[in-house]
């Protein structure tokens, strides 16, 4: 079962707004299933959602697709915005197994996700080289955690793009593990007497882009982010959409994944006596294909 893909008919939006070009959902009728959801609860969420859409159709699609993705997995999904305005709070609470989370949502939008990656936002014939939106979603993940901080159960941070290529490209195994190890490097040990490297060649990072782990001059490496118990980063612009998700080694809280269990989790498990980080996952992220 792909995350998302229970869909209904498409229907118009609090107060007919419509996406405003060049954006439009990749799977639109998402949006009728989910206004019929929001208008079962108090009418200001509703009216909340449509001034989001008519200002930010990408942002408010973002979350639309994300509620489709947790009420796939299971989940009771309701709104949790604070509806007197006093706080930011996540986006949603949600409830599976007798177990309660909460999940925030943010869009990485299009333009920024071409800035990033270098890739043309729509199907493009061609090799080309590209970079990958872990910078990006880093970004988010240290916005965030102040509005995932001071809560009573786990909470998910869930960033999303309807880029397409970004989607295909970025959103892939690889990049994902990257998110809690850092970008990686292949390194040499050098012998500046005999002024050459020496030995076999190995991995190494310096944390770059990790989303809940940094250097650290005492131990070497600490956790960070504590407030936010797991990532979930999904590609919406390709279909079937890209989604994986990455575990906190240390939250505050801590999350179980299979509460989302259509969605692959990363962990990550680091040595610091042998200087050694390496990552596992919930199930095979990209069935069928090469790493």
């Amino acid at each position: 079962m792909t995350p998302g893909a229970n869909r209904t008919s498409q229907g118009d939006t609090p107060g007919g707004v419509a996406p405003a070009p060049p954006f439009a959902p990749p799977d639109p009728s998402v949006l009728t299933k989910f206004i019929r959801w929001i208008e079962r609860f108090d009418t200001q969420h509703a009216r909340n959602w449509g001034r989001l859409y008519n200002a930010d159709p990408e942002a408010a699609t973002c979350e639309a697709m994300f509620w489709g993705v947790l009420s796939d997995c299971g989940a009771t999904v309701e709104p949790n915005a604070d509806l007197a305005g006093k706080r930011k709070a996540p986006d949603f609470v949600c409830h599976k197994d007798g177990r309660k989370f909460y999940v925030e949502v943010t869009c990485i939008r299009i333009e920024t996700a071409t800035e990033h990656s270098a890739l043309p936002p729509v199907f493009t014939e061609g090799a080309r080289n590209y970079h990958h939106l872990n910078d990006a979603i880093f970004a988010e993940v240290t916005a965030k955690t102040p509005q995932c901080s001071n809560l009573d159960a786990p909470c998910v941070l869930a960033v999303g793009t309807f880029h397409y290529h970004a989607s295909v490209s970025c959103i892939r195994k690889t990049f994902v593990e990257w998110l809690l190890t850092g970008e990686t490097n292949i390194s040499w040990y050098f012998d500046p007497r005999r002024g050459e490297a020496v030995g076999e060649s190995f991995q190494s990072t310096n944390f770059r882009s990790a989303a809940f782990l940094r250097p650290s001059p005492l131990i070497g490496v600490e956790p960070a982010r504590k407030p936010i118990s797991a990532l979930v980063a999904a590609g919406f612009g390709c279909n079937p959409p890209h989604v994986f998700g990455v575990i906190h080694p240390h939250p505050v809280r801590e999350f179980v994944p299979n509460l989302l269990d259509l969605i692959p989790f990363c962990r990550v498990k680091y040595d610091i006596a042998n200087a050694s980080i390496t990552t596992e996952w919930t199930r095979d992220p990209e069935p069928g294909e090469d790493d």
